[in-house]
């Protein structure tokens, strides 16, 4: 294993190779860091807060094995303890999305729970690489359970302006999973470098500027902004919530993805002042859950516009 104790200042910045290649890696590294750090406060006091501590964690793990399988390569030392480490990390990115689905308050915090026992049996292959020192034998269905794992982080966001980011990060996922994936052989390429591109190209777009939202109802805009942060399998379950709410209380107004419309389905509803602080502060109690008293909760005597 590579000595990692005590590298002098020059052994652990300068290393063999391209050059080109261990400035982009850095480059990357450095950028992707920043912008990561700075999408925390896009978060701040919501339940996301869970999802973005995994994105932090799976971006720590995976330049430190990266970085690690360097100097180990740098000193010579060609172990298979490189490869499982650089496996564990590469599963971690599955983390955030999968904490997404169990944002909803109080069970956000169990949740995590899951999620980290999600990682360790999605690992288990990793651990047998290091223990003996041969690449293992990844069932079929394990291919495709992994597979299976990515698809809701990409779906998510495909209806929200986090669309392209969506996509460019699930590219980064495959192309980083590629050999765990089905169709996929071991030992793997490391591929972590065009991997890392991708990632931090879906964190900048992600978090590029947004024109001001003016005019509309602060509703609409609520919504709309929530729909964007969690994506289509909350906001279509935050909606089902809330005409269940609306049809039991007898509302003319139903929640679809784009905003409010009538009972009937056409055009936007026409509500009496009471049946719009009813609306808004049903929507609030189901946004609440999510984003809680530090988000952007509503306050339903601010909303006395009609829709």
């Amino acid at each position: 294993m590579v000595k990692l104790l005590g590298p002098t200042l020059l052994e652990v910045i300068v290393l063999p190779g391209p050059m080109p290649s261990l400035l982009a890696w850095l480059s990357l590294v450095a950028v992707g860091s920043g912008l990561l750090w700075r999408g925390r406060k896009a978060v701040a006091g919501t339940t996301l807060s869970a999802a973005w501590s995994w994105a932090a964690a799976s971006w720590v793990a995976v330049i430190a094995a990266s970085w690690i399988g360097r100097l180990a390569a740098a000193q010579g030392d060609e172990g298979d303890w490189r490869q499982s480490l650089q496996m564990a990390a590469a599963l971690t990115t599955v983390c955030p999305a999968m904490a997404l689905l169990g944002a909803k308050r109080p069970q956000h915090v169990a949740w995590q729970w899951i999620v980290l026992s999600l990682w360790v049996v999605l690992s288990l292959p990793a651990g047998e690489w290091l223990l003996f020192a041969a690449p293992p034998n990844v069932h079929t269905a394990r291919r495709w359970f992994l597979l299976v794992l990515l698809v809701p982080g990409i779906v998510n966001y495909l209806p929200t302006r986090h669309a392209v980011a969506g996509l460019l990060f699930g590219a980064g996922q495959i192309v980083l999973l590629a050999a765990y994936l089905p169709g996929g052989s071991l030992p793997a390429a490391d591929h972590t470098l065009p991997a890392l591109g991708l990632i931090v190209a879906a964190m900048v777009v992600a978090q590029r500027p947004r024109r001001p939202m003016t005019g509309g109802d602060p509703l609409e805009r609520l919504w709309r902004d929530f729909c964007d942060l969690y994506g289509l399998v909350w906001g279509l379950r935050v909606a089902e919530r809330f005409n269940a709410s609306a049809a039991t209380n007898g509302w003319p107004a139903r929640l679809v993805w784009r905003g409010f419309r009538s009972a009937s389905g056409d055009g936007l509803p026409e509500l009496s002042a009471a049946e719009r602080e009813a609306v808004a502060a049903n929507l609030s109690s189901w946004l609440g859950r999510f984003q809680g008293t530090q988000g952007t909760a509503l306050d339903a005597s601010s909303c006395s516009r009609k829709l």
